[in-house]
This record gives C-alpha cells, structure tokens and sequence, in this order.
C-alpha cells in the first residue's frame, strides 16, 4: 500500500493540483460570503484524496479491489456531501381549520333569542362549532361569506368546506383544544364556498364552555381575507421583485420570482413567461416552475403568429388571448398533443408590453378547468405582465430602469398598508402614503417626506400598549436589519402623531444589495377591528349576555382565586347564593321582556352596594352569586347580606309597573375544610334552601349540619350516578287493565334502584335530589330505553303487551334534544314508537310553552302516545287539553282512595270522567284498591283501572311468567 504514495511522478502534480484547487475555493468563498471556510472543502478534499488513492493504484498495477475501494470510497464522500448540502424547506406549521348554539337554561332563552338578533344583524361572520367541528350555528353573514344556507351548513363539518390536508389537520386539533385547553389564537385557512370558490378565511375564535367550565364547543368571528391576501400576496410578491432588482439580481431570477409569487396565488394553475425576440419573431427562454420541461423544449422557439397557441397569437396580436377550452380552440389545432397530454383544458396569455407598446414576451396561466378568467384572475395577470414588463426593461436600458422605478413607487402608493423601508441606520428611507396616513391619525396629518430620515423607533413604536418604554434592542422592527431575519408580530402597537396608539399587525422584511444587508422592508395594518372582536367574542364567553355581569364560568376561576389566596395566605371570604323570591311569578303575569328588565335592575341595585373587590356574578334565571373578599368577621357577611335584602325590598320602577320583590340569601364562609369549587359553590345553595324553608326574604349560614344533609345528599347523587353508568336501575312494570272485562291494556315501567346499602328503592327515595342535581333527565331516559329494550324482548318472544307507559318529567321536555334522544332509541332499540306511551303530570302540561308543546307533536306524529297523569289534582285547562296530543288522562290515586265514601272525591271523579268523555280521551284509574271502587268507576263510565286490586307492580320475568305469558295460552 506504500507505493501507492510514493510512485509515480504523475500523481504528484495531480495533489498539487487538488490542492490548488481547494485552496482556491476557499479563497472564492471567504471573498464572496458563500461559505464559512474551510469547513465546506473538507468533504472535496476527502473525495479528491481518495480518488488519488485509486489512481496511484491503477498506476502501479494494484489488484482490483485496491483500485476499485478508494474509488468507491470517493463517490459515497461526494454523494453525503450532496445530500447534506440538499435544501430542506420546514414542514409549513400545523393550523387549526376552523360556529346549533351553545343551549342555554330555558329560564333565560328570551335573553338568548334577543342577543341573537344583534348576532344576526352583524355584518361579521359568527360561527358556533362543537368539538368536533360540526357546525351548530351560523348567522346570515357566515352563511353570505360560504354561501351556503343555515340549514345546509348545520347539516357539515368544517372539514367538509377545506382542502384534505387542512380538513385532517382539524380533526387532530379540535382533539388537542379541547383536551388541553391552550390559550385561543387567531388562524386562517382555506373554504370552498358554495359556489365552487376557495376563499381564504381569518378565524378569532374562543371555546364554549358548559356551567362545570368543560369545554363543549367553539364559537368564532371570521372575516374573508381573500382579498386581503391576494393583495398581500400580491404586494409581497412585488416586492419581493422590486427587492431583486434594486440588489441587480439576474432578469432569469427575477421572473422567476414573478411566477412564483403568482403561483402562490394560483395554486391550481401552471404560469409561464415567455420572452419575445422581436427580430427573428420567435418565443423562447421560457420560465416555469411547474410546467414539464419536454413542454418547454417543445414550444422553445416557436414563431409567433395568428392562431400559434395562447401566446404565439397574444405575442403577435399584442392582445390579451384567452382559450377557454383548448380542445375545441382553434388556436390550438396544431399544439393540442402537447397540452392535452398533461390535463391542461384552458390558457390565457397576456403580451408583455414596453412603455412604448412593444411586445417583449408574454405571462401566460394554464389550468385544468376549461373556463374564462374572472376579474380577480384578469387583475393578477395585468398586474403580472406589468410587473414583468418593468424588470425586463430595467435590464434593457437605463431609462427603462428609471420608468419602472416609477411604476414600483405607483404600486407602492396604490396599496391600502403601510410601508416603509429603514436602512441599516435605523432611519427611514422611504414611505408610501398609507403609512403617512395611519401613523398621522386623524387631526394631525403626516407626509411621506417628514417621514423619511426619521427613526421609527423613536416616532412611533418606542412604547407598548400600556405606556411602557420599550427598548431600542427589543424594537423587532430594528432586528430586521440587523440580525437579517424577517419579523412577523401582531402584538405591538404604533404610537400616531396626536399621540394615540393603534394595535398592528406588521412583518419586517431584510432586504439586501449585491449579497448584503441593506436595510428592511416594513408592512404594517390596523388591527383595532380584529381587536375589538377578540373583546368581544371573549366578554360574550364569561359573561352573561343579559346583565352584562360574569357569568358561572368566569365566577368559578375568581372563587377557585380567591380559595387557593385563602388557603395559601388566610384571607376569609364569604360567598352568598341569592335567588328572586316569586320571581316566576313576575314572567308568568306580565311576561318576559318585564322579567329581564328586573333582572337588570337587580343587578345594578345589588352592584351600587359592593366594593370594587367584590363580585357579583349571574348564575342563570334568577340565580345571582356574590363573592364578598376580604372579610373580617361573620358579621361582615351578614350586613352585606341584610343590606341586599333591604334593598331588593325597595319597589322596582319596570315601566309600567311597580314590581316589589324579595330575596333570600344562604351565606358560607370560608373554611379550611377539604373541598373544591363545586362543593363551596353546593354549601352556599345549601345554605340557600335552608333560608328559602324559613320563609323567604332572609338569610341563612351554612352550618355543620347542613353540612352532614349535603354529605347525605352527595352521596346519593355519587351513588346514583354510578348505578346509572352500570345500569344498575331497574324497573318493575304495573299492568293496566280494562274495566269492561278484566283484559290486559298495557303496563306502566316504575323505576327502582338496587342501592349498595339501603337495598330497592323507590323514586320517592331520589327523585328530589336527582331533580336538585340535575340527574332526573338522564334516569327519565334510562326509563324510556329500558322500556323500549323490555318490548323489543317481548315482541321477540311473540308476547302482546300492548303498550308500555313511561314517566316524562321536565328537564327532559325542556332540552332541544329531546325529540332526536327518544327518536335515536326508537332507531337503537328496533322498537315500534306506538309501543310507548309518555306521561305528564297536569303541572307540566300547563307550563309547556309554543317549543315543547311542538316537540309533543312530532312524537305524537311518529305514533307516540300521551297521556296525563294525576289528572284532577291540578289546574289543566281545556285549551291545553284539546290543543296537545294527548290520548288518555289518568285519575289520581288521591281521588281514586276515597271512593264511593268521600262526596267530594265522587264529585270530582264524576265529573273528571264526563270531561274525558266529552273530549274522547279514555280513562284510567290509578290506585284502584277495592271492588267496590272498581264498581264506582265502571258505573260512571271509567275505561281502564291499575292497582293492588289487580296487581302489584313486579320485575319483568314475573310479569312474563304470570300475565303475558298465561294471557298468550289463553
């Protein structure tokens, strides 16, 4: 291996000359700035030294693998090299593409319904999404901007309206949003409209939250950007060519940055420059970055001529030709193998004119729809052409350069941002009047000439938002220049001659000359609108739209604040949970509008007694909380509290009314105990019901036995929850008979709960605290799908049951689901929907409003039967009787007991049977416990009876075995 270096005097010079070689190289690059130093070589000198390896092997007649190592050697060094010094561009940041609404208590919807009006007058686009992107709301602006109706848009995703690779990106960050909760921030992204069009779209948006502050959807502000950014892009583009040009870059680059930026624009076109030899007529040195280059080769030195393709006829016409449909132009008879091929339907070309009307080339767009250009695609085209026209010409000659100077100076005046330029100096070289005009304000106007030579640091951006001064080195302005890397800020502001500051959003640009720093570029533009809708959009989520107070959500974190300050520092707090004493009374006789505008007035009247430290919160109805800090005794809270209620007490001028109301006040004061938000927040309700129970128009404390009431209560609710996601509630069914003849007419589902350690329960054991704790809804629908899934069995079994009765309550009527969840078991369960019979009692029958009297109607219409249960212990009317679809009215057991004895209860019973009669409902007993009540009731014409006379209610294998079963052998 040693004579590999020490033979052969023809090697030697080879070294050398490597060597040389690199020793030069290194030299070129530390004179032009295109490298570090020696670094870069070393790769080179490696491969060169290997390859001087193999040669000297050869030389000396060296065995093959000698000669073949080294060389191998040489090209994997060369090759790495390649691939590291490879450009890698990074991958473009992940986006959130991205508004049913957010339902509200029923006891304040009027509030919701007016404060939707003035979201469906705005002119801004407002959205509600829920965390997967569906949307459940859009006002008619949203609808205007994607062109699609409200009905149509609540029937999509978001997805539905972006590019695939934006749609998959969504569903990856909803998921984050809503599991990780970071802080809302202002995206854009890309909507196909209705019509076909992508639009560009500037999202602000905040989450939705529900009363336990769990993120339960979005809600957005969104403007179209298209515009803007087409003409964003358009200004960055041109500038980033009138930048090549002022540094004297190569006319091959700086049309290729023409095309790129109008590609970025065009995204689904193929564009192209090609220059015009006027002397030999001939097209040539075309420019594309995506048509293929057999395409170019081909069309390389074409003649220019009438009917030569797009832009051999605008070359020769000197006028804009647009082939809408190249398989059927006539242009393009002799080219269409060369188009068609690629998927290419549609070109339009644009001559490239001199300021003498000469034709120097042409930009031409290809695309794959076959279809005319609108104004916005004609505009960039012109705008294009222009652009290249004044580069080609600033190479030509130098008064070509001096008009196309000019005609960069009218771009820059024409646009509505501002722009500056700063050289290294920090100073301002050169303004356009829209950065005159913004940083003017509005009674002192600012020329560009007393902005050029300025520092704009110290002009107009030396402070933040607050009056800070901010430091020249933290000027990211400034950095632009001097670090050479380009700035990109939309939290800053700029401070205007009279001394008023605006927010901005503006990118700092480096712009360079012959390889060097120059200076930078600056566009910046208001952002006081977007600012004011990020406000606003905020205030709406955390506080209530009626009062303008905080709502539950923004209350929670200041008492979680003011528990953890507690804990940590000893500072007592009280909190006191008020309600309107009667207040439904006020909604009942004279309405809701009345009932808001007192709501408001409570509000103010509580608000004009507190400290600026304390906080007053609406919960929702009439449910008002007040954190009062900084207590030093109990009696503190109580003065508050008495005070509060003296002046509630105070009469209510609600025009045109006198309105005189009261509150009660239950009061906890801040402990050291174990607990969380929630159960401070259930203290005080505690608390609360205690003051309501000693007679309204009082306060009371929350006390150590309360305290032992609502473990009690908590614990049930713990427990029941749990049974409820084991499905450890049962049902026990009591069959109904017909009077006439003892036949089996249906059966009603009793709900019974399996408790851990207190055994079978019945509702009575619960219900209270589940309607309290807002569980009813959910064991009301776990009734009607075990009722459903037991009929599905026995109609399985071939067993008649008839139909089966189920209890409604109201926390089921009144939610906007209600239809679909009952809808959805039906569909579950296979269940035929003539098979269940719901139930209302007379009390929620008469409080039905227009909504849920409507939602009756469209069970009632899929076959659903309605009955009224205790009928006769109310107050129903015949007008809700006759209006609603109900089939069959259930006498109370309370009636039901007295008979024949009591004349009272015969009476009512008599004549609530006649009422039935007269109206075609049928009849049923509940309770019916003896025969001779049996005999009362069939005597005065009473159709069906359930009761201890007939049966008791039992499991369902039990009602299998003894009645369906024996019913079905006859």
């Amino acid at each position: 291996m040693d004579s590999l270096f020490t033979s052969g005097r023809i090697i030697d010079p080879i070294l050398i000359m490597v060597l040389a070689e690199a020793v030069l190289l290194w030299f070129l690059r530390r004179a032009t700035g295109r490298g570090p130093g020696l670094k870069p070589l070393l790769p080179l000198l490696a491969s060169g030294f290997l390859l001087l390896l193999a040669v000297r092997a050869a030389l000396v007649g060296a065995s093959w693998p000698l000669i073949a190592l080294p060389l191998a050697a040489a090209l994997v060094t060369h090759l790495a090299d390649l691939l590291l010094r490879w450009p890698r561009e990074p991958p473009p940041p992940a986006v959130m593409s991205g508004s049913a609404s957010h339902t509200l208590p029923a006891s304040h919807r009027d509030s919701d319904q007016r404060f939707r009006t003035l979201v469906e007058v705005n002119r801004v686009a407002i959205m509600e999404l829920d965390t997967r992107g569906r949307f459940r709301y859009a006002n008619p602006a949203a609808c205007r901007m994607l062109g699609y109706s409200h009905e149509r848009l609540t029937q999509m995703e978001v997805a539905d309206l972006l590019p695939a690779e934006e749609a998959e990106r969504l569903h990856r960050d909803l998921a984050h949003f809503v599991a990780e909760q970071p802080e809302p921030f202002t995206y854009t992204n890309h909507n196909r409209t209705g019509d076909g069009r992508w639009i560009e779209v500037q999202v602000d948006w905040n989450y939705l939250r529900d009363d336990k502050g769990a993120v339960i959807g979005f809600v957005s502000i969104s403007y179209d950007i298209t515009a803007f950014r087409l003409s964003q892009r358009l200004l960055d583009g041109r500038n980033a060519v009138l930048e090549r040009l002022a540094r004297g870059a190569p006319l091959e680059e700086m049309l290729r940055a023409i095309v790129d930026y109008s590609q970025d624009i065009m995204r689904d076109a193929w564009i192209s420059i090609h220059l015009l030899d006027a002397e030999r007529g001939q097209l040539h040195s075309a420019i594309s970055s995506r048509l293929p280059p057999s395409y170019l080769q081909a069309v390389e030195g074409v003649r220019i001529g009438p009917n030569v393709g797009s832009c051999g006829h605008a070359a020769y016409t000197g006028e804009r030709t647009i082939a809408s449909d190249l398989r059927s132009d006539p242009k393009w008879e002799g080219y269409r193998d060369l188009v068609l091929p690629l998927g290419l339907l549609a070109c339009w070309s644009e001559p490239i004119r001199g300021r003498d009307g000469q034709v120097l080339g042409t930009f031409a767009i290809y695309l794959r729809d076959a279809r005319a250009p609108e104004q916005a695609d004609l505009r960039l085209i012109a705008s294009a052409a222009e652009l290249a026209s004044i580069v080609i010409e600033h190479q030509q000659d130098a008064t070509a350069r001096r008009a196309a100077e000019e005609r960069a100076q009218l771009l820059l005046n024409s646009t509505v941002e501002g722009i500056f330029g700063i050289d290294l100096d920090g100073r301002i070289s050169f303004a356009n009047p829209s950065a005159a005009r913004l940083l003017g304000g509005s009674g002192d106007a600012l020329t560009t000439d007393e902005l050029i030579g300025q520092d704009p640091h110290r002009l107009f951006h030396y402070a933040t938002a607050d009056g800070t001064p901010l430091p020249r080195s933290e000027c990211r302005i400034l950095r632009a220049a001097r670090a050479a890397h380009q700035q990109h800020v939309s939290d800053e502001v700029f401070w205007r001659r009279d001394g008023s500051a605006f927010p901005v959003e503006y990118w700092a640009t480096p712009t360079y000359r012959a390889g060097q720093i120059a200076g930078a570029v600056v566009t910046f533009h208001d952002i006081s609108e977007r600012r004011r809708a990020e406000r606003e959009i905020k205030h709406l989520a955390f506080h209530d739209s009626l009062t303008g107070l905080p709502n539950r959500a923004l209350f929670r974190e200041t008492l979680s604040h003011a528990h953890a300050t507690f804990l940590r520092q000893g500072r007592p707090f009280a909190l006191h949970m008020l309600d309107l004493d009667h207040f439904k009374d006020v909604n009942d006789t004279l309405g809701h509008p009345v009932g808001d505008r007192l709501l408001c007035a409570v509000g103010k009247r509580i608000t004009q007694l507190l400290r600026a430290s304390d906080t007053l919160a609406r919960l929702g109805g009439d449910e008002f909380a007040l954190l009062q800090e900084n207590i030093q005794t109990r009696d503190d809270a109580s003065r508050l509290a008495l005070k509060i209620i003296d002046a509630l007490n105070q009469e209510f001028q609600i025009e045109p009314h006198r309105l005189r109301i009261n509150t009660s006040i239950g009061i906890l004061i801040a402990s050291r105990d174990e607990c969380d938000v929630d159960e401070i927040i259930g203290r005080a309700d505690a608390a609360l019901y205690r003051a309501k129970a000693a007679g309204r128009g009082t306060l009371a404390f929350f006390e150590s036995e309360l305290a032992k009431h609502l473990q009690q209560e908590m614990d049930i609710v713990s427990a029941l929850s749990l049974a409820l996601q084991q499905r450890r509630i049962h049902f026990h069914y009591q069959p109904q008979f017909n009077l006439a003849d003892t036949a089996l007419v249906g059966l009603e589902a009793l709900m019974r709960w399996e408790h851990p350690s207190r055994g079978l329960l019945k509702p009575e054991a619960f219900f209270a605290v589940a309607d309290k704790r807002g569980l009813l809804r959910d064991l009301a629908n776990a009734g009607i799908l075990a009722a459903c899934e037991q009929a599905r069995a026995w109609r399985d079994a071939g067993l008649d049951f008839s139909q089966i009765a189920v209890n409604l309550c109201a926390s089921q009527l009144g939610h906007p689901d209600f239809v679909a969840d009952t809808t959805g078991i039906f569909e579950s369960t296979g269940v035929a929907p003539e098979c269940l019979t719901l139930e209302l009692t007379e009390s929620l029958l008469t409080q039905a409003d227009a909504q849920a009297q409507q939602k009756l109607r469209e069970l009632a219409a899929l076959g659903v039967r309605f009955a009224v249960d205790d009928f006769g212990t109310g107050f129903s009317s015949l007008r809700h009787l006759s209006d609603l679809p109900v089939a069959k009215l259930k006498l109370d057991r309370s009636l039901v007991t007295s008979l024949p004895e009591r004349r009272d209860a015969a009476e009512i019973v008599k004549a609530s049977i006649a009422l039935g009669k007269a109206l075609h409902f049928t009849i049923l007993a509940e309770g019916v416990e003896t025969q001779a009540q049996a005999d009362f009731l069939r005597a005065h014409g009473c159709d069906q009876a359930q009761g201890f006379l007939y049966a008791v209610p039992a499991p369902a294998n039990t009602i299998e075995n003894d009645w369906l079963r024996r019913q079905a052998h006859g």
